[in-house]
Order: C-alpha cells, then structure tokens, then sequence
C-alpha cells in the first residue's frame, strides 16, 4: 500500500473513500485522529479547497507516529508553488463535538459582530451596541463544556 499523500487524500474524497484513504495511515489512533479533523474541518475545505492541506497538517501537527507522512506532506505543498500554512502547534479535535456539530445546522451568529475569548474555552458573541440604550444579545459558548 502507498503512503497516503495529499493528492490521494484530495482524490480520496472526491471518490468518497475516505476511508480507503485512512487505512494507508500506519498508525489506527493516529487515523482516528485524522478522521475526526477532516470531518471537523470539512465546512471550511469544501468552500476552501486550498484549506484542506492547510488544515491537515494543523491537526497532524507533533503526532510521532505521522513524522514521517508529515514531513512528505510538506514536502509536497511546498513542490506544488501553493500558498499554505504552517502551524505553529497541533490543532486537536476534542472528544464529544462530533455529535453536536452538523454540516447543515443554521447557527444564530449572523447578527453577532462582536467577538470576545472569555478564557480557553469560552467564547462570547454579542451584537454591536444599540443606540437606543436597549441591553444586548450576548451568545456564550463554552468548547469543553458544549
């Protein structure tokens, strides 16, 4: 079996073989791993193609058993002349989202303007100030706690 590139991954996906795909990973967690960030990623790199990449190596990121296939993954973006990212740190799929997070769930942030990180895991999304001195909308969404 190949080693699994990022051509392959692109044409895995198109085809719908995702998982043929991911049995070319050598390690079974370290795929698990891979699986939960292209399912956790797939809104941004279906409207952003380029993403995918960008997005992978930001979720393969310090994973010992994927050096290997990592360093041929940079290898191979920086041979295409592409713009991508490097990621400075892994970017890890917490445990218990997959289940509440939907391709096609309509999100009540569109009217939130203003974005703040309360600490790690929170975020607060309000709505820009109203001149009429009427309070706020605020959206208070916590990663760890869902």
């Amino acid at each position: 079996m190949t080693a699994p590139s990022l051509a392959s991954l692109f044409d895995a996906l198109h085809a719908d073989a995702l998982e043929g795909w991911l049995a070319a990973v050598p390690d079974e967690e370290a795929a698990s791993l891979l699986r939960r960030g292209l399912i956790l990623d797939r809104r941004l790199w279906r409207v952003h193609p380029d993403a995918l990449a960008s997005c992978l190596l930001a979720r393969s990121s310090g994973i010992a058993s994927l050096a290997p296939l990592y360093k041929g993954w940079i290898q191979e973006l920086a041979s295409a002349g592409r713009p991508w990212l490097r990621p400075l740190r892994r970017i890890s799929a917490p445990d218990g989202l997959l289940d509440q997070l939907h391709p096609d769930a309509v999100l009540p942030f569109g009217d939130k303007t203003r974005l703040r990180f309360v600490d790690e895991d929170t975020v607060l999304l309000c709505d820009p100030p109203a001149h009429s001195g009427v309070g706020r909308e605020r959206l208070r969404w916590s990663w760890r706690g869902g």
